[in-house]
């Protein structure tokens, strides 16, 4: 019984991204599924469109910036939380953590409403501070896992031998933690590359990324190229996620305890 529910939750859950790849491989001129016979047409179409191509690089752009900026931090900021355990920490746990906890809508809002305050308009800058609220607290819960699970010993070792804390950091402790690194850094380029809640409050004409340029052509018309460029955005996230398997786990990730106290 258990076999045949498993069985059924993945079917649910991967049938409609498969009903999306088999309805963009159609060679008719309108949406349908069964397709009407097989083509590359309309995936010709999409990466034809300067928009389209415009978007992607804004997108991998920014998710690529994102990426590198969270991690970053949140590096930092595990390292800190883990190796230095008091209040003052576990509240800067919780307060990055935070974000989880809120609907990105409702992120987007108050961030525009910041942004309109300060007379902000959007661009990339802009962009990338509000991704990084909502990729950080994602990036620092994996780092924080990948950190619990070190040996503390091989850094009193290398202090011993008289290793200073700034060579104890990048010859003892980011090596150990480039899984964790490498899998947080995946996990964020796809969170920011895919995300629509936050980002559509703050997009202006030339920020335009994939998933908001999808959004508007899912409102004005109804074509296969829609779905080959949703192809593009589920591809990426599929390979981020057996990437992310692989390196660190999701169990690790999926079922560590909550902020500490």
């Amino acid at each position: 019984m258990m076999r045949v529910l498993v069985v059924l939750a993945v079917v649910f859950a991967t049938l409609p991204g498969v009903i999306v790849v088999l309805a963009s491989l159609t060679a008719g001129q309108s949406l349908a599924f069964p397709p009407q016979g097989l083509s590359l047409r309309w995936y010709e179409v999409i990466f034809a469109d300067p928009d389209f191509r415009d978007a992607l690089l804004t997108s991998l752009t920014l998710a690529t910036i994102t990426s590198l900026l969270a991690v970053s931090l949140s590096a930092l900021a595990a390292i800190s939380i883990v190796r230095y355990r008091s209040r003052a920490t576990a509240l800067i746990e919780a307060m990055l953590l935070s974000p989880l906890a809120v609907p990105h809508i409702v992120i987007g809002i108050g961030i525009l409403q910041l942004y309109g305050y300060f007379g902000l308009r959007a661009d990339l800058l802009t962009l990338t501070l509000g991704h990084l609220i909502i990729t950080i607290p994602f990036a620092l819960r994996m780092l924080i896992t990948s950190l619990a699970g070190m040996d503390r010993q091989i850094e009193h070792a290398a202090a011993s031998l008289g290793a200073t804390p700034r060579a104890i950091l990048f010859q003892v402790i980011l090596p150990q933690m480039k899984m964790g690194l490498l899998g947080a850094a995946i996990s964020v380029f796809i969170l920011s590359f895919d995300d629509v809640a936050l980002t559509v409050f703050l997009v202006q004409p030339g920020y335009t990324t994939v998933p908001i340029m999808l959004f508007g052509m899912a409102e004005n018309q109804v074509l296969p190229s829609i779905h080959a460029a949703s192809v593009i955005l589920l591809l990426a996230s599929w390979l981020g996620v057996i990437l992310i398997d692989r390196l660190i786990g999701f169990d690790r990730f999926l079922f560590r305890d909550g902020p500490s106290g």
